[in-house]
Order: C-alpha cells, then sequence, then structure tokens
C-alpha cells in the first residue's frame, strides 16, 4: 500500500502575531531607530553606524582578537575597531613614493 499523502513543507512560517516574531520586529526596530546595522559573516561581524555617515566597525572577541563575535546578543566580552586614517594616509604616502620610484626608475 502507497502513502499518497502530499509530503508536508520543511519548514513553517512563524505567524507575526507570535511573541517570538514580535520580539523580533521590536528589536530591528530598536535598531533602525538607533542607526545600528549588523551584518555576521563566517569571519567578521560588521557593525555600521548611519549616524556617523555609515561609518563601520568590525566586532572582535576580546579575548581571542582575531575572532569575530558571531552570537547576538554576543555570548563574550567584544571590542570594536575601526581604520584608523592616519595608518591609512601613511600607507598611501608609502605606496606613492614606492610608485614614483618604480616610475623614476623605468621611465627615467
Amino acid at each position: 500500500m502507497t502513502d499518497d499523502r502530499k509530503e508536508p513543507p520543511e519548514y513553517l512560517r512563524l505567524k507575526d502575531n507570535h511573541s517570538t516574531a514580535q520580539k523580533m520586529q521590536k528589536l530591528w526596530l530598536l535598531a533602525d531607530k538607533l542607526g545600528l546595522h549588523i551584518s555576521f559573516y563566517g569571519h567578521r561581524t560588521l557593525v555600521t553606524d548611519t549616524d556617523f555617515e555609515g561609518r563601520q566597525y568590525d566586532m572582535y572577541d576580546l579575548e581571542n582578537r582575531d575572532e569575530a563575535v558571531s552570537d547576538f546578543p554576543p555570548m563574550c566580552e567584544y571590542v570594536l575597531k575601526y581604520e584608523n586614517p592616519e595608518y591609512t594616509e601613511f600607507c598611501r604616502a608609502r605606496e606613492r613614493k614606492l610608485l614614483a620610484t618604480l616610475k623614476d626608475k623605468y621611465e627615467g
């Protein structure tokens, strides 16, 4: 005898009036109100603050400085890091100097 029933879906959608769905909606609205956007990647957690022209911060585990925070809320102490403008300018100046040296060497 065969089972002629239609296979049920693997996942079901949580209704908007479910308490968990309502809590998540409140969380999203609060994040939006605060101007925060958090992106979780496998190796990186990026926090964007729209109040500061979309400045982005990498979020790392404070004890394991190379590990990105992958939980929300974080289950560890964390640190937010951002690109140092002075370092960026230093690297650009070094690159300009190197390019000028190469240009003089090969065109000069």
